[in-house]
């Protein structure tokens, strides 16, 4: 059980060219699938693609801009997508974009822990670009009930995998191997390998201390919980896509 082995049935059950994961309470607009598939079908090299985004509360206002994409994520360099995808300098949303099927049955798609989908978004990073249709086309609802509010980082970590028990709770080491492994069954040149590790490290070295806590068995994972941007409000005449 867990929100992970739902989403991966979901795929499993797919059988298009292209695949999306869709949270009930977000909202896209009409056009999305048309737009992000015209951006899939030009270039086989692009893995990805998600359109701008906002953030809007219950009642469906538009709170704020969520423009802070993946760095370098379009970037034709290899090593450079994946650095962006490690780091934390995006929200983990593109995970709700148009995906190519192809692209997607390559990776271990959403795994059974805390912050996995940033890891599937590196996988992704490997395999080609990860773009973004420049338009609002998705909004992102927020809300008490959202994962990314529970409590606390251990009870989301078993949102993902229910069940497990808390002394396994080591979702930074969990993200660290999996990214390894990703670089090291990909089949990249011996530069971007190395540059790919080179990442890896310096990733490690900035979670230091939540690596250290999590062996230690007092980790919170606070590494993987977002850290987002202060809100840019927005005024309520903004046009909201879909409605």
């Amino acid at each position: 059980t867990g929100a992970a082995r739902n989403f991966n049935r979901a795929f499993g059950l797919a059988r298009g060219q292209y695949f999306r994961w869709a949270a009930h309470d977000d909202l896209t607009a009409p056009t999305f699938l048309e737009r992000c598939v015209e951006r899939l079908s030009e270039d086989h090299r692009i893995a990805l693609v998600h359109s701008e985004m906002v953030e809007i509360d219950e009642q469906g206002r538009v709170t704020r801009d969520l423009g802070w994409p993946i760095q370098d994520g379009d970037s034709p360099d290899l090593a450079k997508r994946f650095a962006g995808a490690i780091h934390l300098g995006h929200g983990c949303f593109d995970v709700f974009g148009l995906i190519r099927r192809s692209a997607l049955a390559k990776t271990k798609l959403i795994a059974p822990y805390l912050g996995s989908d940033r890891v599937l978004l590196a996988e992704l990073a490997l395999l080609g670009r990860l773009v973004r249709v420049d338009e609002v086309l998705f909004q992102s609802r927020e809300h008490p009930q959202r994962s990314i509010r529970m409590r606390s980082d251990s009870a989301r970590d078993q949102w993902f995998a229910a069940g497990r028990p808390s002394t396994k709770f080591r979702p930074g080491w969990r993200r660290l191997g999996a990214v390894r492994n990703a670089v090291a069954n990909a089949e990249l040149s011996v530069g971007d390998r190395v540059r790919c590790q080179a990442q890896i490290a310096k990733w490690a070295l900035q979670q230091r201390g939540t690596l250290y806590r999590e062996m230690l068995g007092r980790g919170r994972a606070g590494d993987v919980k977002e850290k987002s941007p202060p809100p840019e409000p927005i005024s309520d005449s903004t046009p909201v896509p879909g409605t």
